[in-house]
């Protein structure tokens, strides 16, 4: 079973909810499951700017990352973030290991249009994803262990050294994307989709995309639940479901055995109207596949460095 999980620094700040996330990881780990972990660290990124003298500067809720931000982002993240994040999987019973960058290719932001008059902004370093290579990852799962990754994007097309800030809900979907992976889970602060936010009982259990895009067409989807499930569109790409969930006790175990039991799950077109593959408890192959079930039709095959489908650089934001 392959799979990809996506946090924020909202959860890693909270020990509890990263512990729930950690011990369910580690369970599936033992029933035979591949993840990968992505995590972000906006607020950690925040911190420490300010610590250092450094005000993190939005326009339109997103970051612009300068060269000094740059560098809290890349500390802050890449450092104190995954550190936290690995530290908590082994205590958890997992064994995992970080990977600050190399994975993740991308390359700079042209200005893009924002607000109502379509106003150019240059978010200055911040990066579109292009690829994302494998080779460390399946390292990982070949020596037993859990990758760990931060969403610093390696500028691999420049003839200088360059890194960026990569939004890290896109890193998940890229990454879920570029592996076919059987889930995508992606952590929040509410159980799911919901009609009403006020109103847990209002959780939407499925949505195929089409459903998806009309509900937001709709405004059942608004604000800032509309990026998630762009994000988790995006990883459909390639993916053959994805999940938006809270970090709650037994969230992901249970949404992992019975998907929409916890969340909301939404399915690729292929897969609607059937279980999701990483539900069935197979022995993964090489690459994360389901053995019994074989690959989906229409799923893109997988090299060791995947190019990254064009949908994904069309949904991504720096929304940090």
């Amino acid at each position: 079973m392959l799979s990809v999980i996506k946090f924020g620094g909202e959860v890693v700040g909270r020990a509890e909810q990263l512990a729930h996330v950690l011990t369910d990881v580690a369970a599936l780990v033992e029933e035979g499951w591949r993840f990968v972990l992505c995590h972000g660290g906006g607020p950690q990124a925040s911190a420490l700017g300010r610590a250092l003298g450094i005000e993190a500067k939005k326009i339109a809720g997103q970051r612009v990352t300068d060269e000094r931000t740059l560098r809290v982002v890349s500390q802050a993240i890449a450092g104190e973030v995954g550190c936290a994040v690995v530290a908590g999987a082994w205590a958890s019973g997992l064994a995992a290991v970080g990977l600050s960058a190399g994975v993740v290719h991308a390359r700079r932001r042209p200005p893009v249009p924002v607000g109502e008059d379509g106003e150019l902004v240059d978010y200055g370093l911040v990066g579109d994803v292009t690829r994302v290579d494998l080779r460390a990852i399946e390292a990982c799962w070949s020596a037993g262990l859990t990758p760990v990754l931060s969403p610093i994007g390696v500028g691999s097309e420049a003839k200088e050294p360059l890194l960026f800030n990569v939004n890290a809900d896109t890193v998940a979907a890229a990454l879920a994307a570029a592996l076919g992976a059987d889930h995508l889970f992606a952590f929040t602060s509410v159980p799911g989709v919901l009609r009403d936010r006020a109103d847990p009982s209002t959780r939407i259990p499925r949505l195929s995309a089409a459903e998806a895009r009309a509900a937001i067409a709709e405004g059942t989807i608004r604000g800032g639940m509309i990026p998630k499930v762009e994000e988790a569109l995006a990883a459909l790409a390639g993916a053959r479901a994805a999940h938006i969930l809270a970090p709650e006790p037994g969230a992901l175990a249970d949404e992992a055995s019975a998907p929409g039991s916890r969340g909301t799950v939404l399915i690729a077109p292929e897969t609607r109207g059937r279980t999701p593959a990483a539900t069935r408890g197979a022995e993964p192959s090489a690459a994360g596949r389901d053995k019994v079930e074989g690959p989906v039709q229409g799923d893109p095959p997988l090299e060791p460095t995947s190019a990254v489908a064009p949908q994904l650089l069309d949904s991504a934001q720096d929304r940090r």
